[in-house]
């Protein structure tokens, strides 16, 4: 069955469902573009939510940053500026842990290194998720995944878009 696919599941999460709004310490991620889904994984970009329309990330330059919804999606030339989507269980609520949020707010304005595949944003989102340091299999956007689905105790997740 198509629905089983899980770029089909994210397509209609995302698409088709009503927008929500995240709540802090849930996590959000957008596209990126023109970079190799069969070398790299699915191409995203993940941060943690930590209110007032803002984004935690660990960005390209090494630093892990506030920034607010626009620079998210626009950060670097490789972000798709479209879309934000936030972490959701197959009823569209939206899941949080105000845990995450003072992690990834702990974290703030501290340079952390940038390695794409050693050191990445999914590794700073898992971290933050895990409470714990990193682990050489967050650096995808799979394993962010598999580290939600675990912390929160849900079999499946939802991306749903976010209102702004």
């Amino acid at each position: 069955m198509a629905f089983n696919n899980p770029r089909w599941r994210r397509f209609v999460s995302a698409h088709l469902l009503k927008r929500v709004e995240p709540i802090a310490g849930s996590i959000v991620y957008c596209k990126l573009l023109g970079l190799p889904n069969r070398i790299i994984g699915t191409p995203d970009h993940t941060g943690i939510y930590v209110g007032r329309k803002r984004v935690i990330e660990l960005n390209g330059n090494e630093k892990i940053i506030e920034v607010d919804y626009y620079n998210f999606l626009n950060g670097s030339s490789v972000r798709s500026g479209t879309e934000l989507y936030v972490a959701c269980d197959m009823n569209g609520n939206v899941l949080y842990d105000p845990a995450i949020a003072r992690r990834a707010i702990a974290a703030r304005n501290t340079h952390n290194g940038y390695h794409l595949i050693r050191n990445n944003c999914h590794m700073f989102t898992s971290r933050c998720i895990k409470g714990t340091n990193n682990d050489p299999l967050d650096a995808t956007f799979k394993n962010v995944e598999r580290n939600i689905k675990k912390h929160f105790g849900v079999p499946m997740i939802s991306w749903r878009t976010v209102k702004q």
